[in-house]
């Protein structure tokens, strides 16, 4: 989640910018129970999303000289 954040594919508080929603790489379901009132989202990564992932962090440890 650190390295998804400091790429700026999900937000502080982790859940995933719009932008990457509407391309399928990400959906924020709700919990089915409030908490304190409020309904809890977890972020949940799609299939295309994985492809997409992999792709990225390979791209990245190639730049970074990890691989």
């Amino acid at each position: 989640f650190a390295w998804l954040k400091s790429e700026k594919y999900l937000s502080p508080s982790n859940e995933p910018y719009q932008t990457y929603i509407d391309r399928g790489y990400f959906t924020f379901k709700p919990t089915k129970t409030q908490h304190n009132g409020h309904y809890r989202y977890t972020t949940r990564i799609t299939p295309r999303g994985k492809v997409w992932l992999g792709c990225r962090l390979l791209v990245y440890f190639e730049q970074n000289g990890a691989i």
